[in-house]
């Protein structure tokens, strides 16, 4: 009851899946005259990684991708980023990356989450000349910490309204308002704000900032749904230079 995003065929342009998806977003945008400058894919869990085979598969259409709680293209074993962009093929480009992973993640772990953002500056790296040669560097250009001043309050309990198959762990322990979380800013080659890897301590399988009438669903902050969209109107397809913090 989820992405097909395990499959071989479902991981390619023009075929199963993938091919489903760009229709649909086709049919859209050229039933609402949108800006074909402006198209973004995001998802969170098997959606987070059909957002990373959108991106790999259909990088003309898509100008940047969210990935939520996600791993590496290729079912997770695209390391170096390779793959990726072997599939993009003779529409490669340099895509730009949110990134967002939880600490208490069981799901899917930090490491899984944090190599999906190695894969894409990997896959960008090749993107930008062809070539693997470090003109997309795997090391933050800047880091951004937040909320590391708070006092937990044991006891305050679980705030989550939803399915509780994955506890709040911050309301567990007491955070208020928001969880802890870092943000890594990755530049290009140009020193452009590239990609983004917001990590957020404490959170587990659940999305940050959600609607809590919602299923895997984590009331407490970030609002990654805002944080994805500021980073969406920075990166249009047609490039511009985003400035590190």
């Amino acid at each position: 009851a989820c992405w097909n995003w395990f499959l071989p065929q479902d991981q390619v342009r023009d075929q199963g899946e993938p091919a489903a998806i760009a229709g649909i977003t086709r049919e859209v945008l050229a039933s609402t005259q949108g800006d074909a400058d402006r198209v973004y894919v995001e998802g969170a869990s098997a959606g987070a990684d059909m957002a990373t085979i959108m991106g790999a598969a259909y990088p003309d259409l898509y100008a940047a991708i969210g990935v939520l709680a996600g791993c590496a293209y290729a079912t997770c074993t695209d390391l170096d980023g390779s793959q990726a962009y072997a599939a993009m093929g003779a529409n490669h480009r340099v895509v730009p990356v949110f990134n967002v992973q939880g600490t208490s993640d069981a799901l899917n772990n930090y490491a899984m989450g944090r190599q999906a953002t190695i894969q894409w500056l990997g896959t960008d790296d090749l993107a930008d000349d062809g070539v693997a040669n470090g003109s997309v560097a795997q090391t933050a250009a800047a880091t951004e910490t937040h909320g590391f001043d708070q006092t937990p309050s044991p006891g305050s309990g679980d705030p989550c309204v939803r399915n509780h198959q994955f506890p709040c762990a911050g309301g567990v322990i007491g955070f208020q308002g928001t969880y802890p979380y870092n943000v890594e800013h990755f530049a290009d080659s140009q020193g452009c704000d590239l990609a983004q890897l917001w990590t957020v301590h404490g959170l587990a399988h659940g999305y940050a900032g959600g609607d809590p009438a919602g299923t895997f669903t984590d009331p407490l902050g970030p609002d990654i749904t805002t944080a994805a969209y500021n980073f969406f109107l920075a990166h249009p397809r047609s490039g511009g230079c985003p400035a590190l913090p």
